[in-house]
């Protein structure tokens, strides 16, 4: 069975309830879910439609081969390539080229995200590794990973982030959205 498949499926038992409580209702509600970092310097929550990531941080437009808008203030121009498990194109001034990989029950991303070497490890279980100039060691626990990272200024603690299947369903897509997100 495919990583991804394995991580929408977990993310469906365990997180699908807890987004369901944490947003209201509307008419948009099938479509949209929640991808979410919160750390103790910063709350990010960005709505997530089969064709968009918007937040006031993020203002993304994606379909099955690209990623594209801004995010952070910087423009994101990226690539999916499903077929190859590649992700390339630029975050920011700074070039994006990550090979993603599927192995028994962990989606791995390594190469370069805006110019830093990168290496993502993403379970049903764990998210650890490194994106541009942060690092994470994240526990599924409670329907969210949990744990740390160090971002250059320390460690900080609690850290959470919630994946939700829309965009687990693509390994390309998991790793661009969630490198994205991370990397600040």
């Amino acid at each position: 069975m495919k990583t991804s498949t394995l991580l929408v499926a977990s993310l469906l038992l365990g997180a699908a309830p807890a987004l369901a409580k944490d947003h209201p209702k509307s008419d948009d509600a099938a479509q949209s879910q929640y991808l979410t970092l919160r750390t103790p310097r910063q709350d990010i929550t960005a709505k997530v439609t089969p064709t968009d990531i918007s937040s006031p941080q993020f203002q993304l437009g994606m379909d099955s081969n690209s990623m594209r808008g801004r995010a952070y203030g910087r423009t994101v121009d990226l690539s999916l390539n499903q077929e190859k498990g590649e992700v390339t194109g630029s975050f920011g001034q700074s070039p994006v080229n990550l090979k993603v990989t599927e192995n028994a029950n962990t989606l791995e991303a390594k190469g370069f995200f805006a110019g830093q070497p990168s290496n993502l490890k993403i379970s049903p279980d764990t998210l650890t590794g490194t994106v541009g100039r942060c690092s994470y060691q994240l526990k599924q626990q409670d329907a969210l990973y949990q744990g740390s990272r160090s971002c250059g200024r320390g460690v900080e603690n609690p850290v959470s982030v919630s994946i939700p299947p829309l965009i687990a369903d693509s390994s390309a897509r998991a790793v661009a959205a969630l490198s994205v997100l991370l990397s600040k």
